[in-house]
């Protein structure tokens, strides 16, 4: 999962994602993250940053077509 560090204490470290929620875990059980991780660290940030301002879609179906209804 996807996270950042907050604070070390011993060999426990406190981590926190974007939206908030936070965790602690042993040291030894985290690895540098990957450039796709370092991306999609930042889209899950922009994308809590929009749900904090009320702009992100409640229901991303939301518009579609239902299956039986597509060209009457």
């Amino acid at each position: 999962m996807i996270a950042v560090v907050e604070e070390v204490e011993g060999f426990r470290v406190k981590l926190r994602r974007p939206s908030g929620m936070s965790w602690t875990a042993e040291r030894t059980r985290l690895r540098p993250a990957t450039a796709y991780e370092h991306r999609q660290f930042r889209a899950l940030a922009a994308l809590q940053r929009l749900r904090q301002k009320g702009l992100a879609c409640p229901d991303p179906g939301a518009g579609r077509l239902s299956p039986g209804s597509a060209g009457r």
